[in-house]
């Protein structure tokens, strides 16, 4: 029997109630998620997905208030006070990001948990099953050349003249050539969509290791209102159905004293961010290499000795400016990348409030096996299109070979690479090459 909460909660008569089978089956998915890479790193964020799923299945709406999931997920002491310590906060927003990471990598898992803000309740949604494709029609699975096409589309029935062998050929000769460039094109089509060639030439040196390769995901620095400010300001503006999320009124000269913010490290990332791991992840499984997506602070150095490394974000990233600090080309300052070898040359973004919708730069540095680090590779934006750019940049074919061009034998040898990249409403819309060092 569903236990009865002990709390009333507003949303709750929206809630269907769990069908016969449906718990095992979020289980299943739960064990599945905590093995995949958005979840196997994180212990907290394993011990927090159960919790919240085991209270939301029962209903134990009294277990699921922030209070209480800090002392039992968390060890927060009897006296816990969540506007001093917000972790369960900001535990949340984490464990949200990587439930998105993790369907945008499995988009047909089922059932989908999500747990809406404003809250700390489970939603489950199980998705209908989707039709055999056979069923629909024309969608055909490519297969790759060097397996034999197996049969999953029927012949099509053609209707030939007896008393003409002539026409019978000519139609068998027209059948033939049309399921040749059929395949021709799917051939097209399932090669190009794999890196290839200078792209694979380029992250060669990070396929190597038996491990997968590490993405590690820069954090931007951002405060939070305290929840005792929040609490307030939704109570004297009736926002109660606003949760967390919305921007307080504050007038001209009004000031908010250090106990009304609180940091939120590991908790926002830039939408270009988001958008480079997600071009990282494709072309890493085009090349058939696994992953694992974590944020700087929860990578040690020593998994960086022993493990190929992908740094995203310039100074939102530790990691970033750790391994960089020493070599040719640096990002200094707040929006500088100097020459070392040559003191008076510098790359100067400027610092006005429209900079970034019209330019930002990138470093690109790759080195192989060190003393210090694995194969690493960071992808540093001075800005988030920075960033997303010097990404698509690795990940272009034609971008590649232009280096090439710039720098020959450069597959052997660590290098650096330093872009201009110009953009427009929003997007970057072209890259160039400013400097390159390799050795």
């Amino acid at each position: 029997m569903k236990s009865v909460p002990q709390v009333a909660d507003p949303h709750a008569k929206d809630i269907p109630p769990l069908a016969s089978g449906e718990r095992e089956q979020i289980w299943a998915a739960v064990q599945e998620m905590l093995t995949s890479s958005s979840f196997s790193s994180s212990s907290q964020n394993q011990s927090l997905l159960r919790y919240v799923v085991e209270h939301s299945i029962a209903g134990d709406e009294a277990v699921l208030r922030e209070r209480v999931i800090g002392k039992e997920v968390f060890h927060r002491p009897a006296d816990y006070e969540p506007g001093e310590d917000p972790v369960v906060r900001i535990r949340v927003a984490d464990l949200r990001k990587r439930l998105a990471i993790y369907y945008q990598a499995n988009p047909s898992a089922s059932p989908r948990i999500s747990i809406p803000v404003g809250g700390y309740r489970a939603a489950f949604e199980f998705l209908a099953p989707k039709e055999e494709e056979a069923a629909v029609g024309p969608a055909a699975e490519i297969v790759p050349a060097r397996q034999e096409p197996q049969q999953q589309v029927p012949a099509p029935i053609v209707h030939v003249n007896q008393s003409s062998p002539w026409r019978n050929r000519r139609v068998i000769l027209t059948l033939g050539i049309v399921f040749a460039v059929v395949l021709a094109l799917l051939g097209i089509r399932f090669y190009s969509a794999r890196p290839h060639g200078a792209v694979q030439q380029f992250w060669s040196p990070l396929l190597t290791a038996n491990s997968p390769v590490l993405l590690s995901v820069g954090s931007n620095a951002v405060y939070r209102l305290s929840e005792s400010f929040s609490d307030n300001y939704v109570k004297e503006h009736h926002l109660e159905a606003s949760g967390m999320e919305f921007f307080p009124t504050l007038d001209p000269h009004q000031t908010v004293d250090s106990t009304g913010l609180h940091a939120a490290p590991d908790s926002f990332v830039a939408l270009g961010d988001v958008a480079a791991v997600a071009e990282i992840t494709r072309t890493l499984t085009g090349l058939n290499k696994q992953q694992q997506i974590r944020f700087s602070n929860d990578i040690s150095f020593a998994e960086v000795r022993s493990n190929p490394t992908v740094s995203i974000g310039g100074f939102n990233n530790q990691m970033t400016r750790e391994f960089t600090k020493k070599l040719r080309f640096t990002l200094t300052s707040r929006n500088r990348i100097d020459d070392h070898l040559n003191p008076g040359q510098s790359w100067l973004l400027d610092a006005s409030n429209d900079s970034h919708d019209t330019e930002d730069y990138a470093l690109i540095t790759r080195l192989l096996s060190g003393n210090a680090t694995g194969p690493f590779l960071s992808l540093a934006g001075m800005g988030q299109y920075g960033t997303l750019a010097a990404t698509d940049f690795v990940c272009d074919e034609e971008s590649i070979k232009k280096l090439a061009r710039l720098a020959p034998n450069w597959q052997h040898q660590n290098l650096q690479v330093v872009l201009r990249i110009k953009v427009v409403d929003y997007k970057a819309v072209s890259t160039e090459i400013v400097a390159v060092h390799t050795w």
